[in-house]
């Protein structure tokens, strides 16, 4: 998932043209943080990197983006 979000995000789409129609997906969820990601790491951890997080990404609010993720 994120070869083909940073092959579209580059606009290098025509380097892999076999994978044409996976580049009409919108890949702008991928941008954002899941924030029920943060409950797997360890506890030491995640008051840092959630701040981190926060002061550099959005929140992910639509999950379903996410969730509906079909590369097959």
């Amino acid at each position: 998932m994120h070869a083909l979000w940073a092959i579209k995000k580059m606009n290098l789409q025509h380097l892999v043209p076999d994978l044409k129609g996976l580049f009409e997906m919108d890949f702008s969820w991928w941008e954002d943080y899941y924030t029920p990601g943060l409950e797997i790491l360890p506890i030491d951890l995640r008051q840092t990197i959630g701040k981190r997080l926060n002061e550099n990404l959005e929140v992910m609010n639509d999950h379903n983006k996410l969730a509906e993720v079909n590369l097959f």
